[in-house]
């Protein structure tokens, strides 16, 4: 458990959008949390560290199959690398797991890659019914 004085600080560091000092913060806390290995993730893809960023999702899947955020933060980061059907497989996971705009959003990027239009355009509709604020609707 990471304490509240030390999550504070984390997100001021958030807000500064200094991710070193947040991940500075985060890491002597990781344990045997699997959402703050994911969130260290992606503070690690951020600081184009991609393959310990992937190490750090491996480490909360393993913690918690169940993260939905390491599953989100793994397949960011396989469609980056155009490993377009792992990267959907994980975004499949994680909408399985918890149904979010912005992962439909996330996986009809990597459709639309794919050329594969009219399920990317299923997926961002689902996305904007979701999270209709997202998509400047209300």
């Amino acid at each position: 458990m990471i304490p509240r004085a030390v999550r504070a600080a984390i997100e001021e560091a958030l807000l500064d959008e200094d991710e070193e000092r947040a991940l500075s913060l985060l890491q002597p806390h990781l344990g045997s949390d699997a959402a703050a290995w994911s969130q260290a993730g992606f503070l690690l893809d951020d600081l184009g560290q991609s393959e310990a960023a992937l190490d750090h999702y491996a480490r909360a899947l393993e913690l918690d199959p169940r993260c939905v955020s390491a599953f989100v933060g793994r397949g960011k980061i396989r469609a980056a690398r155009r490993e377009h059907e792992e990267a959907i497989a994980d975004l499949d996971h994680a909408l399985a797991l918890e149904p979010l705009g912005m992962t439909y959003f996330a996986k009809a990027c990597v459709l639309e890659e794919m050329g594969r239009t009219t399920e990317a355009a299923g997926c961002r509709a689902e996305a904007a019914r979701l999270e209709p604020a997202l998509f400047g609707r209300r």
